[in-house]
């Protein structure tokens, strides 16, 4: 955590203090005494929030011993009027109090003026470090601790005491069955009340050296952590239902405090244990996870950090526990089926009832069974959640598979083979399937000479339409995000593929986690658009919101993919409860694991894998374990959207804002200040999770750069926690920490255009972001490998003459297609049905929020419309605006309810005008609308026209690809076309570069590393390079682009081939 540097003595103003001091008088009421509270807190946090800001720009550190030498008078006048405050607010208190009132969470703010919190306010270090002891021990005499307030405290511990025997609680949470809002109200009061006995124990870090300074009273609790105020309201908060009312009020104020004071990491540790430790149910520990996943989580500064693997041995406790639960429900339920069906034998004498039992007892028999099964399936959600968001290793996921999913997967299996109705026909299928491969194994071993009869009687019967194969994809919820972007690109291409379509049909079933997220209406209906059935399972079962059903949604779900006969089932999840057990129990014949970066994922039920991640190989091998590779040529929308000028200019003053506010400037226009400021400087960047960025080594070498060349700044795109990131570059080199900018979430579409060079982190690599960043062509990537370089060069030399002959296809296709003089012919522009997404993107305004209550989603038919109208249009700059859905065709997609838990959708038909007819009121419309929304510049022989300069310099002011602030390479001629118009034209237009595609890339050493060392000078080259923008810059970002388009072909004809080879295969 970043605390603030040494505190000037006159930050806090002695007259000020003395004035609130005096309106804490007798006949304030209990508004009047909350106004003046906020009023001194507002001013201290203001003073904290700017401090903080101020404090990352400092290059030096503040001498603590000169600093106690010169002021500690002046800080003992103000810890003593500190001290009096807070006396005069307790004397008022405890007269509410004893009138038989309480209060609220607001006058917790009296803990941010005890002396430990003030203290940390002065001082970076601990404040035994700022100031001796002698000083130490005379400021807590300013806040003496008091007794009289043990009453109140001892009332809410025993109100609030659960039981031990609680584990059937359903809506109460204490042994006086009290209601929700009792519960929160009684919190407050055990809180306020610690924080009034207690003032010497309210630390804002716990850390067990501080139980020497603890408060005098022996006959209260003993612990540091009971003694908390912020400790106890943590945990027990916790235990209560958060969607209720009285907690929504409170939620607020966890958000503002804790990260305006910047509450340790530690004091959220003790608080859980103590919430874990005293709760007793199912319910109450649902509680405990939901305030973690969705309140404590999205405190500033705690907001995805690392610090949250500290609770992981206690979550794994608790889990552990649950199992154990589980597996105890599991055997009392076999003995109790066994005392109904006294006639069957026992399970030692007839294995067969333990392997396929399907009705043991009584359903109601079964519910401490399906209790302990849901809570395990939840509570490994919530360990994925926070271990996927803070690992950054195999050896982490490994860790993880290990201690965490092998053990509930487990557990599921038994649970299926025990509970749960086996398939027939997935056993059918299975059979058959066997049978199938048993006699193709036949047939090739025999080898007989066929006689006229024989050859008379193999003679084919007439076939029949055989049914296409389902391919089910178990998504985790739609949102628009990487893995979303490659399994969209990937379902886009097969669904193109004839020789696919008429084989296979793909469903996409849904878990609807909304305990991650909402689903986001507009994916759903880019992939309903494509005709891919939806079954959205959380339309039924999320209506409890963050109470719902685990186990609910997986039985149903298995019920819906074996009805439905799926044929292979393809999971992109590594851990979730759901999607385990899904795989534990069979719902498919053939089940596959499609991995987007975790490679040591292992849970039984799984029968093959394969991964995108492949270099374009057929079958890759990483940690050890065996891919089927599939190439994703991604689909062209994602990495290359048209961007206004407008847009660029934003980003831009965005990040001037951001800049001028590390160096504490005043800027009134940020238009021109951008203008000035940036013209001269190089963007270094990355834009995905900084969890990635979170590395010494790397930001070691960052700050390295940013010392070398002072034209440089640093833009971290992305969300996570910034100020661990901060603290680690100031603990580096604090005087570069201006030039780093953190902008949060953005849109890569806009900032990829920012960015001039790109630094990739390491060891924890970019993935998509990159590669969207090196498709738009518009600066260099430098990447680091963690591996020897000659072994690098072997490994991607034996990949390369893997696809050889697809390169040599390639070539001798477009060495053909543009032999011709004519540009037009050398171009191939991306189809307009590439560019539906950016249409239903300009629609958003229209398309329905998610709502659980909605039975129906919106697929919009843009892209089939607009294909239409591509020969009209050809040769013309197009777009599509807003104010154009008049001339589009929609379908509503209805849905039919399945066992009353399923969603299931697809287009209708929609019934288009004459070709002719189409493509006049499309370019009618077309040709009037503003530039925004198409993808990208189309060019003809006008164009190539040296005399046609208005229009090109229309077309290079609002254009992304030639906006004055972007980093784009010149042109060599107005003929030569961008990367962002399609990867064929590049390869066509240079067919002549591609003599040795191994050469070209086993030669391009420029933006690779295999040291830090090697990093940073290869670093600093490309910076220079691209400041000038000299020819060695023009030709690292030709061959870089050459590279990619090239890559991007081979991927568009290996792709599809690819996936239906492993998929017959398995």
């Amino acid at each position: 955590m970043i605390d603030s540097h040494q505190m000037p003595k006159t930050l806090i103003d002695e007259a000020f203090l003395s004035s609130v001091l005096e309106r804490v008088s007798p006949d304030k009421d209990t508004n009047e005494l909350k106004a003046i509270l906020l009023a001194l807190i507002s001013g201290i946090g203001k003073d904290s929030t700017s401090k903080n800001s101020k404090n990352t720009s400092n290059t030096t550190k503040a001498n603590p011993k000169t600093s106690k030498k010169s002021s500690h008078k002046d800080f003992e006048r103000i810890f003593a009027l500190f001290g009096e405050i807070f006396c005069a607010f307790r004397e008022k208190i405890y007269a509410i109090y004893e009138r038989g009132d309480i209060l609220d969470y607001t006058f917790l703010y009296l803990a941010f003026i005890t002396p430990d919190f003030l203290m940390s306010r002065f001082s970076v270090a601990d404040f035994d470090s700022g100031f001796d002891k002698d000083f130490v021990k005379t400021i807590y005499e300013y806040f003496p601790d008091d007794e009289r307030f043990l009453h109140f405290i001892e009332i809410v511990d025993k109100m609030l005491a659960t039981k031990s025997d609680s584990a059937n609680a359903t809506n109460t949470l204490s042994a006086t069955n009290i209601s929700q809002e009792e519960w929160f109200m009684l919190v407050e009061l055990g809180s306020i009340s610690r924080v009034l006995a207690y003032p010497s124990a309210q630390y804002r870090c716990i850390n067990h050296k501080n139980s020497s300074k603890t408060s005098k009273i022996d006959d209260g609790a003993t612990q540091v952590s009971l003694r908390n105020g912020l400790v106890f309201f943590s945990a027990f908060v916790s235990l209560g239902d958060m969607q209720c009312a009285k907690a929504q009020k409170i939620q607020p104020f966890i958000y503002e405090a804790y990260s305006l004071f910047r509450l340790d990491f530690t004091l959220l540790c003790e608080a859980m244990k103590l919430a874990f430790g005293r709760a007793h149910s199912a319910l109450e520990r649902r509680n405990a996870c939901n305030w973690q996943l969705h309140i404590f989580w999205n405190v500033e500064h705690w907001f995805n950090s690392r610090e949250w693997l500290s609770l992981y041995p206690l979550w794994k406790e608790v889990f552990y526990g649950r199992i154990s639960q589980a597996q105890k429900a599991m055997v009392e339920s076999m003995i109790g089926a066994m005392a109904q069906n006294p006639h069957e034998a026992n399970p030692h004498q007839n294995p067969k009832i333990t392997q396929n039992h399907t009705k043991p007892q009584n359903p109601q028999n079964l519910q401490p069974l399906y209790q302990a099964i849901d809570e395990v399936l939840y509570l490994q959600l919530f360990l994925y959640h926070f271990c996927g968001n803070s690992f950054i290793s195999q050896e982490q996921w490994r860790e993880f598979n290990t201690e965490i999913l092998e053990k509930s997967s487990a557990l599921y299996r038994e649970f299926g083979a025990k509970f749960l109705t086996k398939s027939s026909k997935i056993e059918k299928r299975n059979t058959a399937k066997d049978s199938k491969h048993q006699n193709l194994k036949s047939m090739k071993s025999i080898e007989s000479p066929q006689t006229p009869q024989n050859s008379q009687e193999s003679k084919p019967l007439q076939s029949t339409p055989q049914p296409k194969k389902i391919i089910g994809f178990l998504r985790d919820r739609f949102v628009e995000n990487s893995p979303f972007k490659v399994e969209y690109s990937l379902i886009k291409n097969l669904i193109n593929s004839s020789s696919f379509s008429q084989k296979y049909s793909i469903k996409i079933y849904c878990m609807s986690l909304i305990e991650k997220s909402e689903n986001d209406p507009r994916i759903m209906q880019l992939f309903a658009s494509l005709g891919v059935e939806i079954i959205d399972i959380g339309l039924a079962f999320n209506k409890a919101n963050f109470y719902n059903s685990h186990l609910q949604k997986a039985l149903a779900l298995r019920e819906i993919i074996q009805n439905d006969e799926v044929e292979i089932l393809i999971s992109p999840n590594n851990g979730y409860g759901i999607s385990d057990f899904l795989l534990s129990v069979r719902v498919a014949p053939t089940q596959v694991f499609w991995t987007h970066g975790n490679y040591v994922y292992d849970i039984e039920g799984i029968d093959a894998r394969l991964t995108h991640i492949c270099n374009d190989l057929r079958e890759i091998t990483h940690e050890g374990v065996v891919f089927g590779g599939i190439p994703v040529k991604m689909d062209t929308t994602f990495y290359n959207p048209l961007v206004s000028a407008q847009e660029i200019k934003e980003a831009r003053e965005n990040i001037a804002y951001l800049l001028a506010q590390n160096k504490n400037l005043e800027v009134k226009n940020f238009s021109n200040f951008a203008d000035e400021w940036l013209r001269d400087k190089v963007i270094l960047g990355v834009m995905g999770r900084l969890a990635k960025i979170d590395s010494m080594d790397y930001l070691e070498v960052i700050c390295e750069i940013l010392q070398r060349r002072e034209e440089c700044v640093f833009i971290a795109c992305g969300a996570g926690n910034e100020e661990v990131i901060k603290s680690k570059i100031s603990q580096i080199n604090p005087s570069v920490l201006p030039r780093f900018c953190f902008t949060g979430q953005i849109d890569s579409a806009v900032y990829g255009h920012i960015i001039d060079v790109w630094l990739d982190s390491f060891p924890m690599e970019q993935g998509e972001s990159r590669i969207e960043y090196i498709a738009k062509g518009k600066g260099l990537a430098l990447r680091y490998y963690v591996c020897d370089e000659e072994e690098f060069l072997s490994e991607v030399g034996g990949q390369v003459d893997g696809v050889e002959g697809v390169v040599s296809e390639v070539l001798s296709d477009f060495g053909n297609l543009f032999s011709g003089d004519s540009f037009g012919k050398s171009h191939y522009p991306a189809s307009l049905d590439e560019r539906e997404m950016f249409y239903l993107r300009s629609q958003g305004n229209e398309i329905s929020q998610s709502n659980t209550a909605n039975t129906s989603i919106v697929a919009g038919n843009g892209g089939q419309y607009l294909q239409k109208t591509s020969t009209a249009c050809e040769g013309e700059t197009q777009s599509v605006s807003n104010d154009s859905a008049d001339f589009v065709n929609s379908a509503i997609c209805h849905t039919e309810a399945l066992a009353e838990v399923s969603q299931k959708s697809k287009p209708s038909e929609v019934s288009l005008a004459s070709e002719d007819s189409l493509e006049k009121h499309g370019r009618d419309f077309l040709e009037v609308k503003n530039k925004r929304y198409f993808a990208f510049p189309q060019y003809d022989k006008t164009t190539c026209n040296s005399e046609n300069k208005e229009s090109k310099t229309a077309n290079e002011n609002n254009m992304c690809g030639n906006n004055a602030h972007s980093s784009s390479f010149a042109r060599k001629s107005p003929c030569s076309p961008s990367l962002a118009e399609g990867a064929r034209g590049w390869v066509g237009s240079h067919a002549k570069d591609f003599a040795s595609y191994k050469s070209l890339v086993l030669g391009f050493s420029q933006t690779r590393a295999f040291s830090k060392e090697q990093y940073l000078q290869k670093a600093l080259n490309i910076i220079d390079s691209t400041k000038t923008k000299n020819k060695n810059f023009q030709n690292m970002l030709r061959t870089q682009s050459l590279i990619f388009a090239m890559g991007d072909c081979i991927k568009e004809r290996l792709g599809v081939k690819y996936f239906m080879d492993f998929v017959d295969s398995v």
